[in-house]
């Protein structure tokens, strides 16, 4: 089997551009990229970029100072789920693996150091709500 998303849309809402640490002390970007769905709906999808190797470094870096509301992203990566509390509570979430800004794509000139500590996400990049 294959799990693979490939997605085009624009940066709907951030829960903070800025760089987040997990518990295992792991840094990641969470936005939510919105995909148009015929003429005047939108879906929308929760999107978490993890910083896994040097690559990777780099790219947070620069996707952190390009997630501004209505910039348009490319992006490609894997359908994980977020486990949620209480019964029924899981939400799809996407693992995105690699990330291209396209159109008149603004980058944010502030950039601030990763300063929270969340623990909604494991050593393994397991994701979990908080």
């Amino acid at each position: 089997m294959v799990n693979s998303v490939c997605l085009s849309g624009e940066v709907y809402s951030l829960k903070s551009n800025e760089i987040k640490i997990s518990a295992s002390g792991m840094k990641y970007l969470m936005f939510t990229l919105a995909v148009p769905n015929g003429k005047k709906s939108k879906n929308y999808f929760l999107c978490f970029f993890f910083d896994t190797d040097s690559e990777n470094s780099t790219q947070i870096n620069t996707l952190s100072r390009f997630l501004n509301r209505g910039n348009k992203l490319f992006i490609q990566g894997t359908l994980t789920n977020m486990k949620g509390r209480g019964k029924n509570n899981n939400q799809v979430a996407i693992r995105v693996k690699s990330w291209d800004a396209y159109g008149e794509a603004k980058e944010q000139t502030v950039y601030q150091e990763p300063v929270d500590v969340v623990e909604h996400v494991d050593q393994d990049g397991e994701i979990t709500s908080e």
